[in-house]
């Protein structure tokens, strides 16, 4: 049975609008549904479409989708926005956890942050460079893409651990135990491709875990939606700024 606990914590760091005038503010909700909308959808009718022509086989690796034409253009740009949107919302989700555990004094948000945007960046490299064009080069981009993705889940949910315990609301415990869940299946499915890649697991075996990384990523990301009810991005200009004076 959960129950409301009350704790007392130190108020939450803010950065005041002392001297601006907010022109207008957005709902940063939209950009959590893009993950999937963008990030899973899309790559899905990529793969229906790829094995509608042939092109790949029913298990294959995501990359596979970014070899020939005409799905890769789809996927290529499916990735590259998805990636410029892990890329973007690293700052959000780091002041969402700042927010939401006041009493940390730590610098692991900000780290998870930095690792969401390697993440982030490096998805983008990964659409950029298909494997059968500079295979080095997409392989590093897919290992800083994962190996970003998991540090800062890791990092995300030893911070947010400490809602769990200070709020004891079901709320709480429930999205917390959701993104658990998702990380250490996120760990597991990179062990077990990693023992595919070795030849120690038998195929489809690395195909499936890449799969299931890359839902774990967006499904990790997304469950932020659940914070964000409350904020918004502002557009602001200094009070007094006259960008019509005259010049001397």
């Amino acid at each position: 049975m959960c129950r409301a606990v009350e704790v007392s914590a130190p108020a939450p760091k803010t950065k005041g609008l002392t001297g601006y005038t907010v022109i207008d503010v957005y709902n940063t909700a939209n950009i959590f549904d893009a993950f999937v909308v963008v990030g899973v959808l899309v790559l899905g009718v990529c793969y229906a479409w790829a094995r509608s022509l042939g092109h790949v086989g029913v298990f294959c690796d995501i990359s596979d989708l970014g070899v020939h034409l005409p799905e890769r253009i789809l996927f290529r740009l499916d990735l590259s926005i998805l990636g410029g949107l892990l890329f973007y919302t690293s700052w959000g989700v780091r002041d969402i956890t700042k927010w939401k555990v006041p009493s940390i004094e730590s610098s692991l948000p900000d780290w998870g942050g930095t690792f969401q945007r390697i993440s982030g960046f490096a998805l983008v490299g990964v659409a950029a460079c298909a494997e059968n064009e500079i295979s080095a080069l997409h392989v590093t981009f897919a290992v800083l893409g994962f190996g970003g993705a998991a540090i800062s889940q890791l990092l995300f949910a030893i911070v947010l651990r400490q809602e769990d315990t200070a709020a004891g609301s079901c709320w709480a415990k429930a999205v917390y135990y959701a993104r658990l869940s998702t990380t250490a299946c996120f760990l597991l499915n990179l062990l077990f491709w990693g023992l595919g890649q070795l030849d120690i697991l038998p195929e489809p075996t690395e195909h499936i875990c890449e799969w299931g990384m890359f839902f774990c990523i967006a499904l990790f990301f997304f469950s932020f939606r659940l914070d964000i009810d409350k904020y918004y991005i502002a557009t602001a200009v200094a009070t007094g700024a006259d960008d019509n004076e005259a010049c001397p």
